[in-house]
């Protein structure tokens, strides 16, 4: 029973660090809210990966909410080193 529930706590962690990712770009500072979000989200995924091993394949799904502006954000950053900013 202890692993199911720590199943729902990576499950509900997963959940609310994708949410802050994709929500954060409206807040003051929030591209550095939404990249520690995004790497955090990366880091519970992989743990639970490793922990729950198939069952926590369905945490992916939050890897389109998680990873949208974080993915963005580094784009534009490559974009800028390289001389081509907006």
């Amino acid at each position: 029973m202890l692993a199911n529930d720590d199943y729902w706590a990576f499950a509900a962690w997963s959940a609310l660090l994708a949410l802050t990712s994709l929500i954060s770009p409206v807040l003051p500072a929030g591209s550095v809210l939404t990249l520690v979000a995004g790497i955090a989200w990366i880091v519970v995924v992989g743990m639970a990966l490793y922990r729950f091993r198939r069952k926590a394949l369905w945490l992916l799904l939050g890897a389109p909410l998680a990873l949208a502006w974080p993915s963005i954000f580094v784009l534009f950053m490559v974009a800028c080193l390289r001389g081509d900013c907006i």
